[in-house]
């Protein structure tokens, strides 16, 4: 045990003989104590190399050179980060290239360069930093989180990490497995809520072409087309949940293009959505332009985004002030489980501002799923319009958002209903039930 002992510690007192600290002491462009001197010193030695600042600025006149081994880059002065001014070209940085995996960024602030951060090499991580214009992931497994400030961010790798950062707009292109945010540890998303500027654009979020890709945790806002736009999927995927989306035209844009299969296997759920002017708009063949869609009668065999999934047809929500029934009907594809989410929201419109929990259906062989289901009311503001989603269990695939219906609140029954008055209350649903399936 001894000898082992012994021969770790002699291999890490090798291995750190080779790494070398780097100290950037110059605001120069080139030449000794640079910036620019210390990526060219540490991808020239072998190991796990450091390059720190004493100087609080960096004045760049060409691209710096590419980081080929592994470094840990501190930009940390004081209580700041470095500022690091470069040429308004494309141009870049900090490129990681493959031989830098495993490599570290924390406390840079890059301005001017039209390519600030390039990450072709794999698990990177970039912390604490502010990049101006458009930086670029191309690697797999990398981390970018801890309070990063991005103008522009493409995420075109696998297995990449986005958490807890501010966003002006981010697209996920090609690869898979990428996670934008995570319940808990979401991003800010939105040219409203970064300090770098961000050019004009068309939505929050986008994935393209990509594989499974999860959205989660977000608070995602201050767009004037859409939050988040899924279009031209390479093997159908998305979970987007838990996030906060308002102030859009469209929540959440499930694309068709007007050509099947660009977008299927959307699942929506546990999200709120609201000051929207459609909350969840699933784009049609027929009709590329978006829209709201109406239901088609079961099987539910049309074509678009999520196969354009229907939606709940949402009878009545009577109640208490804290238990409601909520009565309605799922027509869809036969014998097939379906989870349906409901939404309390401050108006009788089509909104998704709050949550008040899902349940399963399953169709009959007709394909019809009529429910009767208790939840608890929701508190004010949310207690005026109710509307609901249904999820294909098998697919993943989430409906738009159904017209909305008024709460019905009566105060003059007790807190815990009595069974004489759910019982007049399910029989007024009942009918209802009888109706909706009659039409």
């Amino acid at each position: 045990m001894q000898r082992a002992a012994s021969v770790l510690t002699f291999l890490l007192t090798a291995m750190s003989a080779h790494a070398a600290t780097y100290t950037v002491s110059s605001p120069a462009d080139a030449g000794p104590g640079t910036l620019r001197q210390a990526i060219l010193d540490a991808n020239g030695s072998a190991g796990a190399d450091q390059i720190v600042f004493t100087t609080p600025a960096v004045v760049a006149t060409a691209a710096m050179p590419d980081i080929t081994d592994v470094v840990a880059i501190d930009g940390s002065v004081g209580s700041g980060r470095v500022d690091i001014q470069g040429v308004p070209v494309n141009a870049g940085a900090f490129v990681f290239q493959a031989g830098a995996s495993g490599s570290t960024l924390t406390a840079v602030s890059v301005r001017l360069y039209l390519d600030p951060l390039t990450i072709n090499a794999n698990n990177v991580t970039v912390t604490d930093s502010v990049f101006e214009n458009v930086s670029q992931v191309n690697g797999t497994g990398n981390t970018l989180n801890g309070g990063n400030v991005f103008a522009v961010l493409r995420v075109f790798g696998s297995n990449n990490i986005v958490e807890a950062n501010a966003i002006g707009y981010v697209a996920v292109v090609n690869g898979a497995n990428n996670r934008i945010g995570s319940i808990g540890n979401g991003n800010t998303i939105g040219p409203g809520g970064v300090s770098v500027p961000v050019p004009a654009n068309f939505y929050s979020v986008g994935v393209i072409s990509a594989g499974h890709t999860f959205i989660e945790g977000n608070e995602i806002a201050s767009n004037s087309d859409n939050g988040v736009y899924l279009a031209d999927s390479s093997g159908p995927g998305a979970t987007i949940s838990g996030n906060t989306i308002h102030g859009q035209n469209i929540g959440i844009l499930v694309s068709s293009l007007g050509v099947p299969g660009r977008f299927y296997g959307a699942r929506i759920l546990g999200n709120s959505i609201y000051d929207v002017n459609i909350p969840i708009d699933l784009g049609e063949l027929a009709v590329p332009s978006t829209g709201p869609t109406a239901n088609d009668p079961a099987p539910d065999a049309d074509d678009g985004g999520n196969h354009l999934q229907n939606y709940p047809a949402i009878a009545s929500a009577i109640g208490t002030p804290t238990v409601l029934a909520v009565n309605g009907v799922l027509v869809s594809a036969p014998l097939t489980t379906y989870r349906i989410e409901l939404f309390g929201n401050p108006a009788t419109s089509a909104q998704a501002r709050t949550s008040l929990g899902t349940f399963d259906v399953t169709t009959d062989a007709a394909g019809n799923a009529p429910f009767t289901q208790l939840v608890a009311a929701p508190a004010a503001p949310n207690n005026v319009g109710l509307t609901a989603t249904a999820t294909n269990l098998t697919s993943n695939e989430t409906s738009e958002v159904s017209a909305p219906v008024a709460i019905e609140v009566h105060t003059g029954v007790a807190s815990v209903p009595t069974a004489s008055t759910w019982a007049l209350i399910g029989l007024a649903l009942g009918l209802a039930a009888i109706a909706l399936l009659r039409t």
